[in-house]
């Protein structure tokens, strides 16, 4: 049978408390490290959430301003469309008749060289501009559309989301002319 004297139980008084405590101290910080972990998760779920949110918008709006642009061209009327035109563009900025986007816009409106005014789409009330490509455009023609055709846009929609984050969506614009025109 084994004794202990009372030397030895004095010796190991405390070790448990240290023991506990180091394996508290353990779980706490287990604890705290799942917590960061879990906040940044969700930040990071709500800036997709405002990201696909904006996202949404600048389409809504590009479709909304295709949608009119179809009627004023098929109605002969602008549709209360403004659009730029693109020799102006191309001469302000040194744009080259063939490049089918709006990149180089928006580069120059990045680095400070040209101001886009924005306008106000009616319905969804997000921000548009339209082009009118005219026949100063020499994009690879769509299906069924001819070199010069003037019913061709560049429409460039743009949607600003609360924390700054912004979306531009475009789409080069083609209605064909009826009867072979």
């Amino acid at each position: 049978m084994n004794r202990y004297t009372s030397g030895s139980i004095q010796k190991q008084r405390g070790v448990a408390l240290v023991v506990t405590l180091v394996f508290l101290l353990t779980l706490t910080l287990i604890g705290i490290s799942a917590m960061q972990n879990t906040t940044l998760q969700e930040r990071m779920a709500g800036n997709v959430a405002l990201a696909d949110q904006t996202f949404e918008n600048a389409e809504a709006t590009l479709r909304e301003i295709e949608a009119i642009a179809e009627q004023a061209t098929v109605s002969g009327t602008t549709g209360g469309l403004v659009p730029l035109q693109w020799s102006d563009l191309a001469t302000t900025l040194g744009l080259s008749p063939s490049d089918c986007s709006g990149t180089a816009i928006f580069s120059a409106v990045d680095n400070g060289t040209y101001t886009i005014a924005w306008q106000t789409a009616p319905v969804t009330g997000g921000q548009y501009m339209i082009i009118d490509m005219g026949s100063g455009f020499n994009c690879v023609p769509a299906e069924g559309e001819r070199p010069g055709d003037p019913s061709r846009f560049l429409i460039a929609a743009r949607s600003v989301g609360p924390s700054g984050i912004e979306s531009i969506h475009e789409s080069v614009f083609f209605i064909p002319l009826a009867n072979g025109r």
